[in-house]
């Protein structure tokens, strides 16, 4: 059967091949003919598929314009010369002038807006090294992908409905050669005091409008000789002193620090952006994208960490390691004192209430389960005691006189017998010393004696060929 059976194909304008060769209608209509298909000169209702040249679709042709009319596939000639290769009918949708139409706005578009967005980027770079470093001679560090180098890192409360955020920025100089600068801000949860990095008396509001001073990674200089300490120097030397000298970072207030002071070159500033990294979030910047190790190691280190907030979905996640990258030599845990990374791992944090959460769905199932089968061990012995106290033929007998048949029971010996209730938890017969109660499906033989002591009693199964023996005093 030939692949354009049940097709009727038509052609219009200057058709050619990939190698620019004209293609004429009577050599489409001898291949159309020749594959079961139908050759139409004239574009109607009844036509599947119309092969148009670039010119002639762009030109809106009298044939495009009846073939849009009646709903007409319009194709390049790539879709007969494919589909004849192959030996099969191909899906037309790539092979459709009006898709190939609109992917060409579409790469325009992104043309047109690519240098806008970039610019756009550049700017807001800008702006946030104003905010960190005081300076308009830095940008955000972009790398080969397009990813920007200032990840948003969140820890939330689901109990507070709140969150605490790290900004962990690379800046990249505008000039040649390129110099950068790392710097964390931190911003506390709403609803604690927050304070912004001054003195601990100044108001909140008054403090937040003046620039915060950035602190230094650098030891601190020793004091010149004859400066006297806190302790001893003039109090007002010491206000003026605390002015100056920013508060030690606490989780309930802002903060923000260069890591990496300006001017650092490149492995310097980028070394400090992925320990500062692996600080808040317990990963390395070669495993920000697996979110399983994160939980794992918050888990074995009973600490809650933070959560990179990733890029939206088809954007950049910046560069991929090779297989096999580790962590960074010479890292060394919160080298900086960052505040905020001692929160315990609990049901207040975000990936502690997922743990939580997990391992009660985990116990939950494994009660549910134990529940089950011991519902179905109790199903079964509830069976096995319907069908002895059903179906048994059994035999009592102590070996002194001959068996007596009562009630579907074979019973001989010193003593009465009585049948008890079938349990799962109780003997099935009750055996009564000699001068006991007479049950009502035994009676005593004349030769029983009646003579107080020990009983015994031996079941015999004929179905398993098993027994079971009770002894016990019994009272009458």
């Amino acid at each position: 059967m030939g692949i354009l059976k049940g097709l009727v194909i038509g052609a219009v304008g200057d058709i050619r091949n990939s190698s620019d060769e004209s293609i004429s209608n009577d050599q489409l209509r001898k291949w159309i003919l020749a594959n079961d298909g139908r050759w139409t000169s004239k574009v109607d209702s009844g036509t599947t598929h119309l092969i148009s040249s670039k010119d002639a679709f762009k030109k809106n042709a009298e044939p495009v314009k009846q073939a849009k009319k009646h709903n007409v596939l319009v194709v390049k000639y790539d879709w007969l010369e494919d589909s004849l290769h192959r030996r099969r009918k191909l899906v037309e949708r790539k092979y459709l002038w009006e898709v190939e139409r609109a992917q060409r706005r579409t790469r325009k578009t992104i043309k047109r807006l690519g240098p806008q967005a970039d610019k756009k980027k550049f700017d807001t770079g800008c702006d946030l090294a104003m905010q960190d470093l005081d300076s308009d001679l830095y940008h955000i560090f972009m790398d080969s992908t397009g990813f920007e180098y200032k990840p948003i890192l969140l820890r939330s409360n689901p109990y507070l409905n709140n969150f605490a955020r790290y900004d962990l920025r690379l800046y990249e100089s505008h000039t040649l050669p390129h110099v950068y600068c790392t710097v964390v801000r931190y911003l506390p949860p709403a609803g604690q005091n927050i304070a912004a990095a001054g003195s601990p008396s100044t108001p909140a509001s008054a403090s937040e409008d003046r620039p915060q001073p950035i602190r230094s990674t650098s030891p601190p200089l020793p004091l010149p000789q004859g400066v006297l300490t806190n302790q001893t120097q003039h109090p007002e030397a010491a206000r003026l002193l605390a002015l100056i000298t920013p508060p030690a970072p606490t989780p309930t207030t802002k903060y923000k620090q260069a890591i990496a002071p300006p001017n650092s070159d490149f492995s310097t500033a980028f070394r400090a952006f992925r320990h500062a990294f692996r600080d808040l979030t317990l990963l390395s910047w070669h495993e920000r994208l697996d979110a399983q190790t994160q939980k794992l190691r918050a888990q074995a280190f009973q600490l809650e960490p933070f959560v990179w907030r990733r890029p939206a979905e088809g954007l950049s996640t910046g560069i991929v390691a090779p297989p096999g990258t580790t962590i960074d030599e010479g890292y060394i845990c919160n080298a900086w004192g960052l505040p905020g990374l001692e929160e315990r791992l609990g049901r207040k944090g975000g990936i502690g209430s997922a743990l939580i959460r997990e391992a009660e769905e985990v116990r939950a199932r494994e009660e549910a389960r134990i529940k089950r089968e011991e519902e179905e061990e109790k199903g079964r012995e509830k069976g096995r005691g319907v069908r002895k106290k059903e179906g048994y033929r059994g035999q009592l007998f102590n070996g002194v006189n001959g068996p007596v048949r009562r009630g579907g029971y074979e019973s001989q010996g010193q003593g009465n017998v009585q049948v008890g209730r079938a349990r799962s938890n109780t003997p099935l017969f009750n055996t009564l010393g000699a001068g006991g109660r007479t049950g009502g499906t035994c009676s005593p033989t004349p030769s029983m004696t009646r003579t107080p002591g020990r009983g015994e009693a031996v079941f015999f199964d004929y179905r398993t060929a098993k027994q079971k023996r009770m002894r016990g005093n019994y009272d009458y």
